[in-house]
C-alpha cells in the first residue's frame, strides 16, 4: 500500500472513530425538544432516566449565569451512560443574555445550561438544591 493510500485510509478511520463516539465523550451538541437520541444513532444507544450524577454543579432555584454569549440554552439531560457522566443535553428554553447575564429559573431536578454552538456546545450539569451556587460562569 503507497504512502498517500494509507494516510488517506488512517484520516477516514480517525474520522470514522470520531462519528462513533458520539454521545459518549466530550461535549453534544444541544439537540432540539421534539429529539430523540434515536434520530441521530440507532435504536440501542441506550439512555438511562433514574441518574443522579455525582458531577453536577449544585445551584439555587434562580441562578445567574455568567457568559458572552448571547442566550443560554436551559436543557433537559438525557444520560447515555447509567453514572450520569455522559449526557446529550435537549433544550427546553432559552434566556437571553443582558450585559454578560442571564438570570435562569429552575426547577427541582438536574439540568444541563449550555451555550449552543451548532455541532457542539459548552455545557454544564447542575442540580437544583436550597443553599447551592447562585451565579456560575458559562
Amino acid at each position: 500500500m503507497s504512502k498517500g493510500r494509507f494516510g488517506i485510509l488512517c484520516a477516514a478511520l480517525l474520522a470514522l472513530s470520531a462519528l462513533l463516539v458520539g454521545c459518549a465523550a466530550g461535549p453534544h451538541q444541544v439537540i432540539d425538544a421534539t429529539e430523540e437520541c434515536s434520530s441521530c444513532h440507532s435504536d440501542d444507544k441506550p439512555t438511562y432516566e433514574e441518574v443522579v450524577p455525582e458531577g453536577a454543579e449544585q445551584v439555587a432555584p434562580t441562578v445567574a449565569v455568567g457568559t458572552s454569549a448571547d442566550t443560554v440554552s436551559v436543557c433537559e439531560p438525557i444520560f447515555t451512560e447509567e453514572d450520569g457522566s455522559y449526557f446529550v443535553p435537549r433544550v427546553v428554553r432559552t434566556v437571553p443574555v443582558s450585559d454578560g447575564s442571564a438570570t435562569v429559573e429552575l426547577e427541582a431536578g438536574t439540568w444541563v445550561l449550555s451555550l449552543d454552538q451548532g455541532d457542539t456546545a459548552t455545557s454544564k450539569l447542575v442540580t437544583v438544591a436550597e443553599g447551592g451556587a447562585e451565579h456560575i460562569d458559562l
